[in-house]
């Protein structure tokens, strides 16, 4: 490995793609730069911001996808909380009001009953001469 290829790896903590070795050979070889050239150390940092900048498009796209990812599944979560809470204030409206309407049939049975009640026990007075 050529001294640019060695340290643009010191310079990135890790070690170099096939690519990125041959890139960096093959540029020390085109412009005859020997291994102790002190010119090796400026372009190491040139070669290892160039490596960044290169791969910084896919580490943003694939940040993109897991934000995207975590907030669909914060927004799911949301939504199935949400579903609940609306599920138990309309089963708690939908009792009240079916209380409501058995209190309210109750009533009216009630009353009809009376009528007829009443309707009866005039019937039979009249029937048995009390009026």
């Amino acid at each position: 490995m050529s001294s640019l290829a060695e340290s643009v790896r010191v310079f990135q903590g890790r070690d170099l793609t096939v690519e990125e070795k041959d890139s960096l050979i093959k540029f020390q070889e085109i412009y005859e730069i020997s291994d102790d050239d002190p010119l090796v150390a400026v372009l190491a940092m040139i070669g290892a911001h160039k490596i960044l900048m290169e791969s910084a498009p896919g580490l943003i796209f694939q940040k993109a996808i897991e934000t995207i990812e975590l907030h669909q599944q914060t927004l799911q979560e949301q939504s199935t909380l949400i579903a609940k809470e609306l599920i138990a204030a309309l089963s708690h409206n939908i009792i009240m009001a079916a209380k409501e309407r058995v209190s309210r049939k109750n009533q009216l049975t009630k009353h009809v009953l009376i009528f007829f009640a009443g309707g009866l026990t005039g019937l039979g007075a009249v029937l048995l001469g009390y009026v």
